[in-house]
């Protein structure tokens, strides 16, 4: 009767949520890229700043832990795009970030580089073995005018990914207000001007032309491309 009283008295007394407080404790909180991030040695940097940032919560109660209050911390970081925030019992916490893409860079008056993300914000700057393989952005304007940075990055997401003329072939992107933009390309060594609309087909345009140009062993110099329905070449005289 004693041990069945003691045992009575033990379960009234009982907590469930005091024990779940106490019992499980917070060993690990693991990151989890929700999308392919094109830049990996400039993401770790960030990735481990922000796991150091996080390991804070390691001894903490599993269920007592505010997972809005995580996510709301590192929602604000300026290279999150999106963050969302799971407990993995016993033990672990689980946040799944989508980075924002760095589109661009730009190279301050000291020489400083900073990375530009997909929305345009111009990120602190970064160590030049930390650059990412991006256009630069060249001028001050685009420092100074956010309306043409946007513009400059939307034109970046309307020149395809692969081919002749693509982001990866554009070492250079200059702007100039009445020829719009141009882009410096790695290979061939030429300038492409587009303007600053239907891009996208203005690009396919330059694609064929540059194929045109290698298959018949001619070099240009600038391709103007910000025409209605033609394209201009300006060959090299210098060879």
């Amino acid at each position: 009767m004693f041990l069945g009283g003691g045992l009575f008295g033990f379960f009234r007394g009982f907590d469930g949520q005091d024990f779940l407080k106490n019992a499980f404790s917070i060993k690990e909180v693991r990151l989890s890229l929700s999308q392919q991030f094109d830049h990996p040695q400039f993401m770790s940097e960030k990735l481990a700043q922000f796991q150091d940032r996080m390991n804070e919560y390691v001894g903490e109660s599993m269920s007592a832990v505010d997972l809005v209050d995580i996510q709301s911390q590192v929602a604000n970081w300026n290279w999150v795009a999106s963050v969302e925030v799971f407990r993995r019992w016993p033990d672990q916490i689980t946040i799944e970030v989508s980075p924002k893409q760095v589109m661009a860079i730009l190279i301050g008056k000291s020489g400083r580089i900073h990375p530009v993300l997909s929305d345009a914000t111009i990120m602190e700057p970064i160590e030049k073995g930390s650059i990412p393989d991006v256009p630069v952005l060249s001028g001050e304007v685009f420092s100074k005018n956010r309306e043409v940075l946007v513009k400059a990055l939307v034109s970046l997401e309307q020149i395809p990914e692969e081919g002749l003329f693509s982001k990866k072939n554009i070492a250079e992107v200059i702007f100039h207000s009445k020829q719009g933009f141009q882009y410096r390309l790695l290979q061939p060594n030429l300038t492409v001007q587009l303007g600053e609309e239907k891009l996208g087909i203005k690009s396919a345009r330059v694609s064929q032309v540059i194929e045109y140009l290698q298959n018949n062993k001619l070099q240009a110099r600038v391709i103007d491309a910000n025409l209605t329905k033609k394209v201009l070449v300006r060959l090299r005289k210098d060879i």
